[in-house]
């Protein structure tokens, strides 16, 4: 591109070269009204609400982060990925989660502080509102996460990486 944007084009392999790695997408049920949020996290930042830059910061690291694995064509840890993206999201605007999603969380935390290392990472999906996690789950966690989704009374809907 002419703009001085570099643009790189990555296969959704690299979201399953770990075989381990299973994924369940979750739907809550309950829209986080990301578009909103947005505003009111430009509006902080413009006020330069430190929490917020901190939050922004902790995203842009993060990015910055998988990145250059990607670029250097080595391993993603996408469970720490995808839980580092969550608290820096929430630290960003706490309305970007819902009460189901906290709910799901908390049941995360529970099965990685069960298992004394990271078997689950989470990640908020859904632009314009959403409502959607992907949850990515390594081991004999599986049918567990499963179990407890549907006692929280969300729906895992059908997918694939394409």
């Amino acid at each position: 591109r002419d703009d001085g944007i570099a643009l790189h084009h990555r296969s959704s392999d690299l979201l399953t070269q770990d075989p381990e790695l299973r994924y369940l997408l979750v739907y809550t049920g309950r829209p986080h009204h990301s578009g909103l949020n947005n505003f009111a996290v430009l509006t902080r930042l413009v006020e330069r609400d430190q929490a917020t830059w901190n939050a922004i910061k902790a995203l842009h690291a993060l990015s910055q982060d998988v990145a250059l694995l990607l670029c250097a064509n080595r391993p993603v840890n996408w469970l720490d990925v995808f839980n580092r993206e969550l608290e820096a999201r929430i630290r960003l605007a706490p309305t970007f989660s819902s009460r189901e999603i906290d709910d799901l969380h908390r049941e995360v935390q529970l099965i990685n502080q069960q298992n004394r290392k990271t078997v689950v990472g989470m990640k908020i999906l859904g632009a314009g509102g959403g409502g959607c996690v992907l949850i990515a789950c390594k081991g004999s966690c599986f049918d567990d996460l499963s179990q407890k989704i549907e006692r929280l009374a969300l729906k895992v809907l059908p997918f694939h990486f394409i």
